[in-house]
């Protein structure tokens, strides 16, 4: 096959794995119910992806580019605003890709293991050239914040996203026994709760510039 065969391929299997994902969870999303959907031979989807764990690195890797480039943009087009805007964003755009999420609360648990070094290191690259670009239109729109600190809080807000997203999609008995009235206080909103925690953590990173 000729490369961009070869890549249009790999495409195709990221496409599937995805919309399945979307669909359903990581558990269900196996390696041969996606060559199926693909119409490959299960050993021919090995080719690409030598694990399941690899093929969704791939896939977080995917989806982490195209939020660095949509959050990049919103950043660049305003100037130095209220922490509360920047806060706004940064969630919005995150509770706007679910999928995104729920990738990012398996990473370092599931994704990161059983994949090559050199898939690993890629990955890592990828993730810290985008935390820079970010970070650094996080400190322009915030002057407060002292300069290469943006990643610091991209860093920060990743670990409160991936708390978050385990208290508010527990297992199914938890979930049922969360209904229970004199547990009204442990039902948390995600959206809600993802906003008020990165503008809390901005706002506290930036008086510590100052102090």
């Amino acid at each position: 096959m000729r490369d961009e065969q070869k890549q249009a391929r790999r495409e195709a299997i990221l496409a599937t794995a995805w919309h399945m994902f979307e669909a359903g969870n990581y558990r269900d999303v196996t390696m041969a119910a996606v060559a199926t959907q693909v119409g490959l031979a299960k050993g021919t989807l090995y080719l690409y992806f030598d694990t399941k764990e690899e093929l969704f690195l791939a896939l977080t890797e995917a989806q982490l580019r195209s939020w660095f480039a949509a959050i990049y943009t919103q950043l660049a087009a305003l100037g130095p605003v209220p922490t509360a805007e920047v806060a706004a964003i940064l969630a919005r755009s995150l509770v706007e890709r679910p999928g995104l999420t729920r990738l990012l609360a398996l990473l370092h648990g599931v994704l990161e293991h059983n994949v090559t070094l050199v898939s690993t290191l890629a990955f890592k690259r990828m993730l810290l050239a985008g935390l820079t670009t970010v970070g650094a239109q996080i400190e322009r729109c915030l002057p407060a914040f002292a300069p290469a600190t943006g990643s610091q809080a991209l860093l920060r807000i990743h670990a409160s996203l991936i708390g978050l997203r385990h208290l508010t999609d527990p297992a199914p008995v938890a979930q049922e026994a969360l209904s229970a009235a004199d547990l009204a206080a442990l039902q948390i909103d995600f959206a809600t709760e993802l906003q008020l925690t990165i503008e809390a953590l901005l706002i506290g990173m930036q008086k510590m510039n100052t102090t």
